[in-house]
């Protein structure tokens, strides 16, 4: 039934008849493209080659198919299939692999997040009910124990946070929320300034502080425009950074896929300085077969009373216990 809810669903794309056979068949059928070879051996070979290489050589996939596919990686590398390896795309179960009969164990050439993937765990995952909010909560604890009751991560779901307590004068280190920072520049002379000045505004006001340091850790983007004085090359590089691009970070400018020897994936720099990636999938037939394809609906995370906790964008903590009106400033953008 499953099947032929898939192939009824294909049939109603632009998709060529040749992409919607191959599609169905990479996605249902349970082959061993490399029968005779141990699970070790499967493993390595597929280590060499990319995921693009493994369904065109191995599996036989007509051409077509891969503008279908082609981006499915960009989430998570900001590459596509023709320059992440066919080992790593078994870890995240990708089609093709159903009936290799690999071994649920992880690679040496594996990435470490692919290797996570892979590795067996225990049936059930922790996950806090109010998602990420509990992780700002059990970091307010850690800072301030006397804020949030408890002591350990179970605990923390429903002990009642007292706000009150957070920017109470006298203690080792204030919370201030609902406190906007505008702008971060030092004071007096660049060359020579020994302090930097923060303002911020709340309810209505803008407040100034002062710092020894300052530690932006805030959306990267938005840093130039809080911190003027930064190096215009400082600036760029905030401004520039992506997070998909993380496994290209630094000044890479050309990277070759696994398996690959012959054939370059290069960065090339677009009209704006930075840099993309030169696909050559069919871009048209790549944008029809995105349109075609189902996503799944996006998921809101439930907000539980507390959630105000993610709102804290000013934390102030005392770097001179001699010296309260001396202050180390930290920001976060709001989750």
């Amino acid at each position: 039934m499953a099947r032929c809810s898939r192939r009824r669903r294909l049939a109603r794309t632009p998709l060529s008849a040749a992409a919607q056979k191959g599609i169905a068949r990479l996605e249902t059928a349970r082959v061993d493209y490399m029968h005779g070879l141990s699970s070790a051996e499967k493993k390595d070979r597929l280590s060499r080659m990319s995921y693009k290489d493994f369904l065109l050589n191995v599996v036989k996939v007509p051409p077509d198919v891969i503008p279908f596919y082609q981006t499915r990686t960009h989430g998570l590398y900001g590459i596509g299939i023709d320059a992440v390896g066919a080992l790593e795309c078994w870890a995240y179960r990708y089609p093709g692999f159903d009936g290799m009969n690999l071994d649920p164990v992880a690679n040496g050439r594996m990435s470490f997040t692919a290797k996570g993937d892979a590795t067996p765990k225990p049936s059930y995952n922790f996950h806090f009910p109010d998602g990420n909010a509990s992780i700002a909560r059990l970091l307010v604890r850690a800072l301030r124990p006397d804020v949030l009751p408890g002591t350990t991560a179970h605990d923390s779901v429903l002990a009642k946070v007292d706000y009150a307590k957070l920017d109470r004068a006298g203690s080792p280190v204030r919370i201030r929320l609902s406190s906007t920072v505008a702008r971060v520049r030092h004071v007096g002379p660049l060359s020579s300034a020994k302090e930097l000045e923060v303002a911020y505004g709340r309810e209505k006001k803008v407040y100034a502080v002062r710092a020894k340091g300052v530690v932006l850790a805030c959306w990267n983007s938005m840093i130039p425009y809080l911190c003027p004085e930064l190096p215009d090359p400082q600036k760029d590089a905030l401004q520039g950074a992506r997070h998909q691009r993380r496994d290209v970070a630094g000044d890479v400018s050309r990277r070759r896929a696994p398996g690959d020897a012959d054939r370059d994936w290069r960065l090339q720099p677009d009209a704006g300085g930075s840099r993309r990636s030169d696909h050559r999938a069919d871009d048209s037939n790549a944008v029809r077969a995105r349109t075609a394809r189902a996503r799944p609906a996006s998921r809101r995370s439930r907000r539980s009373p507390d959630d105000d906790v993610c709102d804290v964008r000013a934390e102030y903590s005392r770097s001179d216990g001699s010296n309260p009106e001396r202050w180390r400033f930290r920001s976060r953008a709001r989750h």
